[in-house]
């Protein structure tokens, strides 16, 4: 995990249908988004296990998973009361799991 970021600038919530998914800005303009939140919209619990973040544990997401999706999901940000993800993780990372078309 990487250091503790200070200068919080914004904390919101980000509504998607009937999930909400902490998430928030810090003061170099980094977007941030709740691993927890992430996991609980996705109902995959808390934690994770081999330091993977329970939202690419997943045994059928192995194929998709490379060094830099490893390393990006195993770098989260703590936050005061939170660990997060930055928000390109999913931005960059989650078109390795969408079938083109």
């Amino acid at each position: 995990m990487s250091e503790k970021k200070k200068g919080l600038i914004y904390r919101g919530i980000i509504k998607i249908g009937d999930i909400e998914i902490n998430c928030a800005v810090n003061e170099n303009g980094t977007r941030l988004i709740s691993q927890y939140s992430v996991n609980k919209a996705f109902d995959r619990g808390e934690g994770g296990s081999k330091n993977l973040p329970k939202i690419i544990e997943l045994k059928a997401l192995e194929p998709f998973i490379d060094k830099d999706l490893m390393a990006r999901a195993t770098n989260l940000i703590q936050l005061e009361d939170m660990k997060c993800f930055e928000a390109e993780f999913f931005q960059d990372n989650l078109k390795k799991f969408v079938p083109k078309g």
